[in-house]
C-alpha cells in the first residue's frame, strides 16, 4: 500500500510561511479546518511545486487545525490528490488505510502512518481512507490541492517522468 509519497523538494520559507499565517485574519471555516487562501508567490522559487501547480490547474490554501483534535476517517470529496507541507504542529500525523472502516467495532487494519518534517512535501491521495491527528500544538498545512478529472496516478506519473520523487 502506497498512499503518499515523498517528493524532492521542500519549502525553504517556512518562517516567511509561519510569520504570514500568523498575522492573516480571518481564517473560513472549511468541513472541520480553518482554511485561507494561500498566495502563489510563496512558491515561485521551488520549481517542483510550480511546475505541478501549472501543469494540474491546483489551487494552494493554507489549512489550519486545533491542538488535541482529530479529522476522523474519511475521502476529501472534492478534492482528489494533494500536495501538503508542514508548516506548523510537529506532533501530528496522517493515516491512511487501505480497508474499509468496521463502524460498529471502530477498526482498521493495514495502516500507514505518514509523519511529516519541516518544509518536507508529500504527493497524497486523499481518494484513499486518511484520518488526521493533532496532538499538542496547532497544525498547519501548505496544501496543494487538484480536483477532478485529475487523479492521483496522473500527477504520480508526471512525478516520476521529470524525477520528482524522493525513492530514500
Amino acid at each position: 500500500m502506497k498512499n503518499f509519497v515523498k517528493l524532492k523538494t521542500n519549502l525553504e520559507n517556512t518562517k516567511i510561511l509561519r510569520q504570514f499565517i500568523s498575522v492573516h485574519q480571518p481564517w473560513e471555516n472549511v468541513k472541520g479546518f480553518k482554511a485561507i487562501l494561500a498566495p502563489i508567490f510563496f512558491l515561485q522559487n521551488n520549481e517542483v511545486l510550480s511546475d505541478i501547480l501549472r501543469k494540474f490547474n491546483g489551487q494552494a490554501v493554507f489549512l489550519r487545525s486545533e491542538k488535541n483534535s482529530m479529522y476522523n476517517w474519511h475521502r476529501d470529496l472534492d478534492r482528489t490528490v494533494v500536495i501538503n507541507s508542514l508548516i506548523e504542529g510537529f506532533d501530528s500525523f496522517t493515516m491512511f488505510t487501505d480497508t474499509e472502516i468496521d463502524n460498529m467495532q471502530g477498526t482498521s487494519t493495514g495502516v500507514e502512518e505518514l509523519t511529516y518534517n519541516d518544509g518536507e512535501c508529500y504527493l497524497l491521495n486523499v481518494q484513499n481512507l486518511h484520518a488526521v491527528y493533532n496532538r499538542h500544538s496547532i497544525r498547519t498545512v501548505l496544501s496543494l490541492s487538484f480536483y477532478k478529472p485529475v487523479s492521483y496516478e496522473q500527477i504520480l506519473e508526471y512525478c516520476f517522468s521529470k524525477d520528482f520523487v524522493d525513492h530514500s
